[in-house]
Order: structure tokens, then sequence, then C-alpha cells
């Protein structure tokens, strides 16, 4: 069975693979609780909601700047006045569900939660001190297509790498 790599990489412009499109979401990545610009999803819900009513094969990959849940923080006591995990910043994730998309989610390979962005202070990456931001969600023809999902964690390594490191998708027939 033949298959393609799907990679999100923050700041792509997005891909097309095969029969389906990806295009690529990055949210304002310096900000405060108090200056949050998540605010309504507008495009991105509304070329959604076509693209799930028509069943178009559809993902929209990047970097979000949002952890889903508490749990996709290292330490939820570290972002208590921050942004990424704001109500008002996951409303966001919860429109793009209420449309019909569904996130595909990274299996984890070392730890329990597969962290996709680690900040470069204080050794985060090598002590697993990360947050899962860069998030893929897909309308339901893509991802039944989805056969596994990860995060590369070597292209976070070594000298002059971002501090994110890409979701992989593969994907069947």
């Amino acid at each position: 069975m033949s298959s393609s790599l799907v990679r999100s990489e923050p700041p792509a412009e997005g891909c097309e693979c095969g029969r389906s499109t990806c295009p690529t979401a990055e949210s304002p990545a310096t900000r405060t609780s108090s200056t949050s610009s998540t605010g309504s999803p507008g495009c991105a819900t509304a070329a959604a909601e076509v693209a799930v009513a028509g069943d178009v094969p559809l993902a929209y990959l990047g970097d979000y700047n949002i952890a889903p849940t508490d749990a996709d923080v290292w330490d939820i006591s570290e972002f208590s006045e921050s942004t990424h995990v704001t109500p008002e910043e996951r409303a966001t994730l919860t429109a793009l569900a209420q449309v019909g998309l569904v996130e595909v989610v990274p299996r984890p390979l070392k730890y329990d939660i597969a962290y996709t962005f680690w900040d470069y202070r204080q050794l985060a990456f090598p002590k697993n001190r990360g947050m899962r931001i860069d998030l893929a969600y897909a309308t339901k023809p893509f991802a039944t297509r989805v056969t596994d999902a990860w995060v590369d964690r070597d292209a976070r390594k070594g000298k002059g790498t971002s501090d994110h490191a890409p979701v992989v998708i593969e994907l069947g027939p």
C-alpha cells in the first residue's frame, strides 16, 4: 500500500497531497493573555463548513499556539496567567470541531504527550518541558485516510533548529 507523508512545519504555506489540500494556520506567537488575538475562527471556520458539507478531504495544519487541554502543556501552573490555554483561545478549537472537523492527534514516541514546542531556555527540550500547540484538524474524508501521525522530534535537535517540531501525518489511499 502506498502512502503520502504530510508535514506541518510552521510557518509552512500548506501543501497538496493527491486528492487532499492542507492549508496551514498560524496564530500570533508573541502576545500576552490580555492581548490574545484569537477572536473568531472566521475564514478557517467558513472554509471548513464548505469542506465538511462537500465531503472534501481537507486538513488545517500548523502552529495554532493553543494547547487543546491542560495536559498539553508540561505544567499547567506555569500558564495560569499566560496565553496558549485561555478559554477564549480554546474556543477557536471548539468552533472547528463544531463545524465537523476532527483533530488528528499525533501518537507519542518518547514521552506520554506528543509535544511540538519547547522553549530554547533552561534546557526545556531535553527536560521535555513542552507544549502541544502545532495541531492538525481535518474533515472526515481526510481523517479516514490517516494511517499514522507523530511528532518528528529529530527535526528539533541540533544547532539552529526551530523551537517547534513538525507533526508528520501519513496517509493511505
